[in-house]
């Protein structure tokens, strides 16, 4: 994921299993002068995960350029 995105979930045969969150705080500029909060970290699933043969994962980035332009 990169800045503007806002979370990322993972989903094992249609339950969603995880929801890791963007965190903001890094201010950036870019050469232009254009200043916005950059990502710096996701929040992060550490329970582990059992999948077995047949499973389906799905993983599905959300983007919000209004509450984090990029």
């Amino acid at each position: 994921m990169h800045d503007g995105g806002d979370h990322i979930t993972l989903t094992l045969n249609g339950k969603q299993i995880c929801d890791s969150k963007a965190m903001y705080g890094r201010r950036t500029t870019d050469v232009d002068g254009h200043v916005w909060m950059a990502m710096d970290n996701m929040t992060q699933c550490e329970d582990p995960i059992k999948v077995l043969k047949g499973d389906k994962i799905q993983i599905e980035a959300f983007y919000d350029l209004e509450k984090h332009p990029a």
